[in-house]
């Protein structure tokens, strides 16, 4: 199976973009230094740009070896980016202009653009991110109010179960609406581990509104919805109907085997339930996050023997990402 590697990329590294602000633009310019053109200490992710940037509208394409779709920002808001994604594009400003384009103006919101908040005030105060990406796909964490609370989105390749055959495994999610409030977690997708509210858990839940990609696993069609689903089988715990399982291995170490528990985020379409593959080099941890820190670093062993990862805590609903540092991350 090929494989490769993020790289991590951070508002505190030495020699790049600093922090994102509350100005329109500043998600584009931070993007720009991230996915195409590098900075001191920091290789590009390997991303193009099909089409230059106008009056704070740009889009990007991810690399060689990708399914090279692309994604559209309207960053013309001084706290709210606004994110598209396109099969092919033709044109920046507004949603862009293009073919096939994921969500569409039916799917969500009347414009088909999900919400990538920026910063909770209209200001140039500086806020902390941190972005995991390769050529294939871009993670970013924005601290958007500097409370140490992270908001989260994405867009590029999932890890497809039908390999390159499926040239349309690029998903694209954000917020469900331009608000910068942490504390719901399908307003800022926060990760499935969410520790107080497990009705989120359920594959086939309809709350992951903010979550596309560009068509079925067979091709056809348009913009699907998809939802994620971590390890629910081994849930023995509950809260009110639904399995809860952010608290069933309760403290890291766990204490029969000393071991800490991951689990990969999968990606399923909605409502068919189809098992699409799985988010690359994006696992949710199965103890509270109480025991993890932002940026911690950890070493797999067993299944996971040779992999490295990264922490990234605390989302709105005290969600963990574990995100796969290592030349091991899969990839179609």
């Amino acid at each position: 199976m090929p494989v490769s590697q993020f790289t991590i990329y951070s508002s505190a590294d030495a020699g790049g973009p600093g922090q994102i602000q509350g100005v329109a633009g500043d998600m584009l310019r931070v993007l720009n230094a991230v996915l195409v053109n590098g900075y001191p200490g920091k290789t590009a992710a390997g991303w193009s740009k099909p089409l230059a940037d106008s009056a704070n509208a740009g889009c990007y394409r991810n690399g060689t070896g990708s399914s090279q779709l692309n994604l559209h920002l309207d960053d013309s808001d001084p706290q709210y980016c606004y994110a598209t994604g396109w099969e092919t594009i033709s044109a920046v400003g507004g949603v862009g202009t293009g073919s096939g384009q994921f969500p569409t103006p039916a799917q969500f919101g009347t414009t088909g653009r999900v919400n990538w908040p920026r910063s909770s005030t209209a200001s140039a105060v500086g806020r902390p991110w941190t972005i995991a990406a390769d050529a294939h796909t871009c993670y970013l964490w924005v601290d958007v109010a500097s409370s140490n609370i992270y908001s989260h989105y994405a867009f590029g390749d999932v890890y497809s179960l039908k390999s390159t055959t499926d040239a349309y495994r690029c998903m694209i999610y954000g917020g469900l609406a331009a608000n910068y409030q942490q504390s719901v977690p399908y307003l800022i997708t926060d990760s499935i581990c969410y520790g107080q509210t497990s009705s989120y858990y359920n594959h086939l839940n309809p709350n992951f509104t903010s979550h596309y990609i560009a068509r079925t696993w067979g091709g056809g069609g348009s913009s699907t919805m998809i939802t994620r689903g971590g390890d629910l089988q081994v849930s023995l715990s509950w809260n009110g109907s639904y399995p809860h399982i952010a608290y069933q291995f309760g403290a890291q170490p766990y204490g029969p085997d000393n071991a800490l528990y991951l689990a990969p985020l999968r990606v399923f379409e909605y409502p068919s339930g189809q098992y699409r593959g799985r988010f690359r080099g994006l696992y949710m941890p199965v103890h509270s996050y109480t025991n993890f820190s932002d940026g911690q670093t950890f070493t797999g062993s067993g299944d996971y023997s040779g992999k490295t990862f990264q922490v990234v805590t605390r989302g709105g609903n005290y969600g963990v990402w574990f995100v796969e540092t290592s030349n091991t991350v899969e990839t179609n």
